[in-house]
């Protein structure tokens, strides 16, 4: 079900979910992957020296952002697929895919603000409730002082388009 989700063996270990030549994720490796009772959503948690930090990156029906921590820029997409397709694209920072347009929180930005996170890249899908959004999300971030870079999909409505337009993909 996770390389379903995932797309792929080779996307979990170029994504840094699975480090070969294991065959599957386990508690043992960084991040640490659970499955949800009920098979209801898969998590992923990266190993943290502190627990008041929020968890890395979630799929399934919970509202929290999917996070992938590399450095102190963070790219905001939404959903688990644009973030998934970031990191096949060759990105190398932060990722932070929200689980849809309306459902982010202020507090998640200035959480991060306190950690150390000082610049955003918006690169919602580019449709209008991703672009509302993005101009939200934007005049939340300046409120708290942070920088914002609009940051779109060069090419589709996303960034999993985008990475289909790459490949010269119809569909994923």
């Amino acid at each position: 079900m996770i390389f379903e989700v995932l797309g792929g063996q080779d996307v979990a270990e170029n994504c840094g979910l699975l480090t070969a030549p294991k065959k599957w994720p386990a508690a043992a490796f960084r991040p640490v992957v659970g499955i949800l009772p009920k098979d209801c959503a898969v998590e992923f948690r990266m190993v943290e020296e502190s627990e008041t930090f929020k968890k890395a990156l979630r799929f399934g029906s919970l509202n929290y952002p999917y996070f992938i921590k590399a450095e102190k820029e963070v790219k905001i997409v939404e959903g688990l697929i644009d973030v998934l397709s970031c990191i096949e694209l060759g990105e190398t920072r932060s990722i932070m895919g929200i689980p849809g347009t309306n459902s982010w929180q202020v507090e998640w930005f200035s959480s991060m603000k306190a950690h150390g996170y000082s610049t955003f890249h918006t690169g919602l899908d580019n449709d209008e409730p991703g672009r509302d959004a993005m101009a939200k999300i934007s005049g939340e971030l300046a409120t708290l002082e942070l920088n914002v870079i609009d940051d779109p999909a060069p090419a589709g409505n996303d960034w999993n388009d985008y990475l289909k337009t790459l490949r010269g993909a119809s569909s994923p």
